[in-house]
């Protein structure tokens, strides 16, 4: 989650800690979940592909 603001407003660090407090809470992650099917699928990738076949042209294109 995050925003963009001007430089040196007064706005930014009250809404900064009512981000981070959002994000802290669990409350950002329980929307994206309860609202996206599949929102766990990124944060649940492997670390490691395997390609079995070499890299040409026909595989790219």
């Amino acid at each position: 989650m995050g925003m963009i603001g001007q430089k040196g407003s007064p706005l930014i660090p009250a809404i900064s800690h009512r981000i981070r407090a959002v994000v802290e809470a669990g409350l950002y992650q329980y929307w994206l979940d309860s609202n996206f099917a599949n929102s766990t699928v990124c944060r649940n990738m492997p670390s490691k592909y395997t390609v079995q076949e070499p890299l040409t042209l026909a595989n790219i294109w």
